[in-house]
Order: C-alpha cells, then structure tokens, then sequence
C-alpha cells in the first residue's frame, strides 16, 4: 500500500510538471488546424462549438486523465456546489438561474429568507422572464457559505477532493490564467510571448485526442497553419455604446467573407468584427487606413478604431470565451474549487486588468467579469480579496469613472457582491471606506467648481454632458454602496473613530457647497426649463449621497450627538458673524429678517441645515438627544432661528411663487418649484422643511413666531412693520386686504399643527405617517398595489421602500385595513378607500403641490357633495416633551389674533355683499375645530380657557356676536360642499364643549 502510494505521488508530481507543455500543445495545436482554413471567414472557422471539440473536450479529458471513478463520482456528485440560485431583480429584465432551476420554472420568492437576502445580479445562466420581481439565494449572515436555493440544497458537511485532484486542477487554472492575462498586452509583447510558445511547444503529435480525425496530418499541413497563423486580419473594435447605422457606413465599402447582419450580431457580444481575414499585411494596413479615415471624417465622437492583428491573437481573442467557460464549468462544482479558483484570480492581474485597463473589445472583460470574477466573489475569500482590491484601488477605481470607459457595469456588480455580505461591508467600513467616499466626492465636487454660492446650471453647462454623465455614474456607484452600509452593526472601538471621522469630513463638504444655484427676484436663466430640469437632476443625486451618511448618524446616538455638535459649532459662528456688536435684542430681530426673497440672493436648496433638522427630529425621537444640544437648540432663540433659516427662506419663496406675488412665473422657476413640492422627487427639501416650521411655531414665543413667518411670507411689508409693531397692527396694513395670502399661511400652520407623524408621541411613526400618506392618496384616486408603494414617503433613502422587510408587511396590514382591493380584468388589481376613511381627509394635504392641491380639493368636493363622507379630524396625537409649545401656540393670544384678523377680513366682505357673500374662510374654520377638539382635554381647557373664552367671546367688530352666532347665520348661505360638513363639525364640537 505504502509503495502504491508513493508512486501515485511520484507519478502525480511528474504529472504536474508536464502541465504547462501540454496544455500549451492542446491550444498551439488548435490554432495551427483553424490556420490551414485560411479561405474561410473566421465566423466559421472559431465558432464555439468547433473551438469546444479542439480545446474544451481535450482539456476536460486532460483533467480526469488517470483519475479514480471515485475522484470523479465526488466531483460530480453535485454536493456542496457552489453555484447558487440568483435572479436579477427588475421589471422585465434578464433573470439568472442556477442550472438546476432551467428544469422548474423559477425560485419562488417567498419561499426563501427574505430577511437574509440581498438583491444582486449574480452571473449565472441567462434566462429571459417578464415578470416584476423575483427570488434568489445569497449569503447568510451566519455563514461564510452560501446555501442553495431552496429547491437545490446541499449537505451542510461535505467530503473535500484528494490532493492531487485539487492541486492539479489549480495547475490547470493557473495555466489557462496565464493565457487570458495575454489577451491584455499590446500586439507587439503579444506577439512575442505567442512567438516563444511556438518555439518550445513540443512535439504535437504527443497529444491523445479521441477523435483523431483533427490530427494535422502531415508536415506540409503543419508548415501551411504556421505560415497562415503570422498572417495579418483587419479588425474593428467597438463599443456597445455605437450606433448599428455607423458601423453599417464602415462596412459598407469592405468586401467581407459573410453577411453584414451576421457580423453586426456577433460584434454586440464580443465588440470587434473581422473585415479581413489571413491576408499579407501590407493588404490589411491599406485598408486599416482607409476605415480610420472614415471614422475619423465621419464620425469624430465615435470611439471606434481599425487594427491590424495577427491570426494568431484572433484564434486567442475568439478563444477566450471557452477558456472562460471551461474554467468556470470546473470551479462551480465543488466550494473548495471555487476557493481555489478565488485565491489564483486574486494572485493574477485580472481582476486589475478588468477594472483598471482599457481594452480594445469588450468582449474579453464580460467573459472575465461573467465566468471568473464574479463567480469567485460567491466565495468567502473571494469577497474579501476584492474588498482589499477596492480599498488599495479606490482613488483610481472611481477617477476611472469620470472618463469614458466600460468600468462602470463591471464595478456595479463586483459591488453588489460584496455589499451582499455584512461581514464583508464591515470590513470596508472599518478599513475607512465611507471617509475615502466622502473625501472622494469633496475633491471632485471642488474641482468641477461646485462650491458655496454655485451656480449649478453653469458648472454643468461648463463640464458638458459627457461629464454630467460620468460624474452622474460615480455619485450612483457610490450611491448603491452606502445604501447598503446603512444597516445597523455592533459599535466597536474602531467603527466609532470611522464614524467619527467620517462625519467630520461629512460637515466639512456640507459647508463646502452651501446655498448652491442662489437666484433672486428677476432671475431668467435662458435655457430656462432644461435648466432647471438639470438643476434638480443634480440635487437628486447629491441628496442621494447626503442621505445615507444621515441615517448612519442616526443609527448611533452618540455620532448623531457628535455631528449635531458640530454643527452647533458652526451655526453659532455665523449668528456671532450677523450678530456683532448688537444687543441681544438686536440680534434677534436681524436674524429674524437677515433674508429679503425680495431683494436678496437666496437658494432653496441648502442640503446642510436639511441634514440638521433631519438628524435632530430623529434623535429627538429616539431620545438620544444629549441635555446640552436640548438646551442649546431648543432654548437658545437665535440658535433656533439660524437653523431653521433655509426652511423659512425656502418656503416663502415656494408660497409667493405659488400666489404669484414673487414674480411672474417662468419655466425654470416652475420646474424649480415643481421638484421642491413633489416629495417623491427632493423630498429633502419639503419634508424638512415643514419639521423645521414644526420647532419655530413650539419653540419660539407664538408672538414671535408668527411675526418671523409674516415678515418673510410677507417681504413686501418689510419697510413698514418690524418686530416692535404689534401683530394686529401689522395684519391692518394694506398688503393683507386681499386675504388670500393669510389663508395660505393659516393653511400651512394648520398642517403643522395637526400632522404629528414626528412631533407626536407615537408607537410607530412609520406606520401612522404611511396611514396618513395612504388615506390621501386614494382619496385622490384608486390606484394599485405598486404605484402606491412608489407614491410613499417612508424614509429618507428612497421612496421604494423593498430595503425594510417590516415596513412591507406594516404595508400590506394597513392597506388591508383602510382599503378594498378590487380586481380588474384588463389591468392591475386596484385599491379603493373604505368607507369612513375619507372623513379623516386633509383638504390642504397637498398644499406644497398647487395643481395636485385643486384637483384633489375638486374631487373631495365632489365626494362631499354626494354625501360620501363628512369633515372630521382625526385623534389628535399627544404631543412629544420638546414639541409641547406647540398647545401655547394653539391657544396663544397671538395665534388667535392672526384668525380673528382673517374672519373680521371675510365678515367685513360678507357684510357688503349679503345677498352672495364669500365662502367662510376654511383654514380658519378648520383651525377652530382643532382648537375645540384639543380643549376637550380637561387639563388644555383649564389651561387655556381665559384664551378661549376670547376666541369664542362677543367681537365688537361682528357687532357683539361671537363667532358661533356669525358661523350659525352664515349656514344656509354656505354654497361649498366641504365648507358646509366643516361647519356641521365645529357645531357638533361646540355642543360638546357647551
């Protein structure tokens, strides 16, 4: 037995030597025999299956030559294969299958672990499927193995190949590695290492084939496929990204050996079309000329190019697609295989060469990237091995992405591998992943140009649309990794200094491009709605970098409070900077009107103190707010008014604009306005906009508060009422009479007061402000399952919601309950409200979006009408410590000054025209069914009533009547259907309280 041993291992290691020579003479051998057919097109000469027959079948032969039946019956058992179930999710994309599930239909998604999948495009077997979504296998979090799907699972213990199996196959791959890392030299290094091959490959007739008959069978012959194999080829290399009708107009005057529509088919797989074929050389360079000039006159964007190669490096360049496959076929089938085949890619420069070189086809990277690297990332090392890759090659990965080349798909997807796996995204985020990303984005943004006070529109005019496009690509890569890092993971010592630093610089970029694309009164851009539509664009993917960073401060109260703090720092620099010299009253009141929108510079779209107020109502709800940031924001009057300075900016900017008192409306101010309405497009912008409304009107004395929201709302009345003058004498100026502007605002208020999905002390807020979100949205229309997942707001990260696994199943149970599905023959099952839920609508819900806004408030007045619901407010959540100001607003003097000033407005009209007199006015209707639905609290009532019993006293300016008597006399004159039920509501609240 010992003997028999040792010369199976003296025989394995002779073995073992011989491998490079005679897999050198199975490929040199196949290149010499499809040279002798000089005469033919190469498309029918290198076809797979022949290029299969000569080299595949040798070396699978060659694999197993001498090995046992048990050997093989092991690597062929399919135990422990490596090569999982996966489908690309998407709507009606490609989808990939393990081999297995070709013979079934597909992987069921719902049978698998929702919780521990990732969505990842994994290389597998093309399949197409036009179907919305899918299942797949992917990493457990638990394991460094992926499991099958759950059809195709594999024993959890499985017996490994003997050594000489294993060692023999890596000496294999490492061979065919060798002839792959080739294909990537320039023709000249090419020609000389194909040159040497040809020098030592042996005697050919050594090799065994089985079937004989593709021996060479004389010297002559052979001579004959040596001299045709140094012969010259034409050549057209080309992108996927070139028009069909340009490589037509190349072809057109080229007499080729087959059919265009035949060469223009291969040429999208592999980028490159032989025009000529086994030619002498000087042949091939006149015509390699005369098709550069064309491209070159014709087409100067175009990135094609004509070379002239030898046959030789055209037989390797249609190999390489077997050698791929081949050694993708002999890795899948057993994990330790696919380790093995991980650890060689990682010592070849492959993975470099894909990433990091320009190759002249396209066709070499997608067989590399689809049978090789990819694969090897399934592995536990192979993940770890492009995660250090990508760490050593950051700077020049995503530089290379700024220019135009093939790197990004590939990139793409060597990402969504590794962020598939949380050991694997822990590792990038300890080894300082985030602040390189940050540091990354800061470098480049400042060398475009964007910086405080930038016009966006003409930095992007000046870098053109290549480079919008190419900026756009890194900013989405990047995108798609912080997506992913955002999930939560156990501080440590050095996650907390990654977090810390990286924040740190976060604050820096923040202040960096500050109040970017600033526009004032008059502004007129003349490209006008291009523009703006540019504008936004850019925004939305700087929001998409901004936002996760936000949600990793979040995820840890002791970085919120680090970053919190450093904002603080600087806010309070900028209120010393306005404040110098000032007394503290002073100060105040120059914060509180430090913005004119009439004649000042401003900008919407000020991301920083967003990402303030964003992070601080999270904290604030996760009460991890630290006692000295409590105080010094909440307290601190200037502090407050600083860091909602973009809010209030923003939004009186959005409502004169939305009454036409800013100026007349143009394209590039619409399209402006229309993204910051629209909260599934920049809903940065609006959503923390209105917390911020939130904390001026509970933090600020009521007094205060309102005079801050005129004095801006209103700009106009600026040089001739300041902080000194009483509220009422500010509200009888001229610009009020036409009141519509005050019940804009009272509007806006009412919304803040009674839209507590993060100022309320709630269970969940996920789940109301999605039933709030809900109930609107179907009252404005039915609609379907999908669309209506695509219309929430639920996170700061995206709109659809798939990353939270809860909130899909909060979903379905709150769709259930407020809405009836009904199904639809000719298109997708829809969801109508149920009856009740429509009485809890907010007429002045879509107040940011003024054309949603009238056609929603058309149709509840359409449904009010036909007596399909009636007006009711819905509970009145309780309201969180730091947001109790909120009742003192809602029963402050002031408050109710501002209401009573509008309804004396309206009485005075309606007094002159008695017999058609003005609808009541609703906002104010509205906010005094609030105020007696808040009161029914015994402890409010008792705290307030000296406020209520002037609210709802006799008025001298309604000639000694309350305002109950003058809303009861004005009833049948009511012509509004939904002003009607408001009324019905405040009486039926009135009797409660009497």
């Amino acid at each position: 037995m010992i003997d028999e041993i040792s010369t199976r291992e003296l025989y394995e290691k002779s073995w073992l030597s011989e491998i490079d020579n005679r897999i050198d003479r199975i490929i040199i051998l196949a290149m010499w025999i499809t040279s002798i057919e000089g005469e033919s097109h190469p498309q029918d000469i290198y076809t797979q299956t022949r290029l299969q027959e000569l080299v595949g079948e040798p070396l699978f032969n060659f694999l197993f030559e001498n090995v046992d039946s048990e050997t093989k019956n092991l690597y062929y058992s399919g135990i422990d294969s490596s090569w999982r179930c996966s489908i690309l999710i998407s709507d009606g994309g490609t989808k990939f299958f393990c081999d297995n599930c070709l013979e079934h239909d597909t992987c069921d998604r719902y049978s698998m672990d929702d919780d521990k999948s990732n969505k990842v495009n994994n290389f597998g077997v093309e399949r197409e499927e036009d179907t919305e979504s899918g299942g797949h296998c992917e990493d457990s979090e638990d394991s460094c193995r992926s499991p099958g799907c759950y059809r195709h699972t594999s024993p959890t213990v499985a017996k490994n190949l003997p050594r000489f199996f294993y060692d023999r196959v890596g000496k294999i791959m490492k061979r065919l590695f060798k002839y792959l890392e080739l294909l990537f030299l320039d023709d000249s290094s090419f020609d000389d290492e194909v040159e040497k091959f040809l020098a030592v490959s042996g005697n050919l007739e050594e090799l065994s084939f089985q079937d004989k008959s593709i021996c060479i069978a004389s010297q002559a012959e052979k001579n004959h496929g040596s001299t045709n194999a140094r012969k010259s080829c034409v050549v057209l290399f080309k992108t996927d990204r070139e028009s069909p009708e340009i490589i037509e107009t190349c072809l057109s005057f080229v007499s080729t050996l087959g059919k265009d529509s035949d060469l223009l088919q291969s040429s999208r797989s592999l980028g490159y079309i032989c025009v000529k074929y086994c030619d002498e050389t000087d042949k091939c360079d006149v015509l390699c000329r005369k098709i550069n000039g064309v491209i070159r006159n014709k087409f100067p964007e175009s990135c094609m190019f004509c070379r002239v190669i030898k046959v030789y490096k055209l037989f390797f360049m249609e190999l390489s697609f077997t050698l791929c496959r081949f050694i993708s076929q002999i890795s899948r089938k057993k994990y330790e295989l696919l380790e093995l085949m991980s650890s060689i890619v990682n010592n070849t420069s492959l993975l470099y060469q894909l990433l990091l070189t320009e190759s002249p086809w396209i066709g070499l990277k997608n067989h590399i990237a689809g049978y090789i690297v990819l694969p090897s990332s399934y592995s536990a090392n192979g993940k770890l091995y492009m995660a250090k890759f990508y760490l050593r090659n950051f700077y020049k990965l995503h530089s290379a992405l700024l220019k135009e080349n093939d790197i990004k798909d590939y990139l793409n997807d060597i990402m969504l591998q590794l962020i598939a796996s949380k050991r694997i995204m822990l590792y990038l985020i300890e080894n300082d992943i985030l602040f390189k990303m940050v540091e990354f984005v800061s470098l480049t943004f400042k060398r475009v140009g964007f910086d405080v006070l930038a016009s966006v529109s003409d930095v992007l005019e000046k870098i053109g649309e290549k480079g919008i496009d190419h900026l756009y690509d890194l900013l989405e890569t990047m995108h798609r990794l912080l997506l992913c890092s955002t999930q939560k993971f156990d501080i440590t010592t050095q996650l907390h200094r990654v977090l810390f630093n990286t924040d740190s610089r976060l604050v820096r970029l923040c202040m960096a491009i500050e109040d970017m694309e600033p526009f004032m009164k008059g502004y007129c851009h003349p490209e006008e709605e291009a523009a703006a539509d540019k504008v936004n664009d850019f925004f939305a993917h700087l929001h998409n970098i901004l936002m996760p960073f936000t949600s990793w401060c979040t995820n840890y109260n002791e970085v919120a409070n680090h970053v919190l703090k450093m904002f603080v720092g600087i806010f309070e620099i900028l209120i010393e900077r306005w404040t110098l010299d000032l007394s503290p009253v002073e100060a105040i009141e120059k914060l509180l009107t430090i913005h004119n929108i009439e004649t000042t510079k401003f900008s919407i779209f000020n991301l920083t103190q967003r990402m303030f107020i964003d992070i601080l109502m999270r904290s604030v709800m996760n009460k991890s707010l630290s006692p000295a940031l409590k105080t010094r924001i909440f307290r601190d009057k200037g502090m407050l008014i600083c860091v909602t300075r973009a809010a209030i900016i923003s939004l009186s900017f959005e409502f004169n604009y939305k009454i036409g008192r800013w100026m007349k409306n143009t394209p590039y101010f619409d399209n402006i306005i229309l993204a910051y309405r629209h909260i599934n497009s920049a809903h940065y912008l609006f959503m923390q906009d209105f917390s911020a409304l939130q904390l001026v009107i509970s933090c600020l004395d009521s007094d205060r508060a309102l005079k801050y929201l005129i004095l801006n709302f209103f700009p106009t009345i600026r040089g001739k009422a300041d902080l000194f003058h009483s509220l009422t004498s500010i509200l009888s100026l001229s610009d009020f009479d036409d009141e519509v502007g005050l019940h804009g605002l009272i509007a806006l208020i009412y919304n803040a007061l009674t839209e507590r999905h993060f100022i309320g002390k709630l269970e969940d807020y996920t789940l109301y402000l999605m039933e709030r979100q809900l109930i609107h949205i179907l009252a404005f229309e039915d609609r379907s399952y999908v669309d209506l997942r695509s219309r929430l707001y639920m996170d700061r990260l995206a709109f659809d919601f798939a990353y939270s696994s809860s909130n899909i199943l909060d979903f379905g149970k709150l769709l259930s309950k407020i809405a009836c599905l009904r199904k639809s023959q000719k298109s997708d099952d829809i969801y109508s409200l149920v009856d009740g839920y429509l009485n809890f609508a907010n007429p002045f819900y879509f107040l940011n979006n003024y054309a949603e806004s009238r056609e929603f408030f058309a149709k509840l007045c359409a449904a009010y009408e036909n007596k399909k619901c009636k007006f009711e407010l819905p509970e009145i959540v309780e309201l969180r410590d730091e947001f109790t100001g909120l009742n003192d607003f809602i029963f402050s003097h002031a408050f109710s000054a501002l209401m009573m000033d509008t309804f004396f407005k309206w009485y005075k009209k309606a007094m002159k025209n008695a017999n058609n007199p003005p609808d009541l006015p609703m906002p104010v209707l509205m906010c005094l069914c609030l105020i007696l639905k808040v009161s029914k609290n015994p402890d409010i009532n008792w705290q307030y009533r000296k406020e209520l019993h002037y609210l709802f006293g006799r008025q001298t300016e309604l000639k000694r009547r309350s305002i109950f008597e003058v809303i009861i006399a004005q009833r049948p004159k009511i012509r509004n259907p939904i002003i009607n039920s408001i009324v019905d509501y405040f009486i039926e609240l009135s009797e409660i309280k009497s």
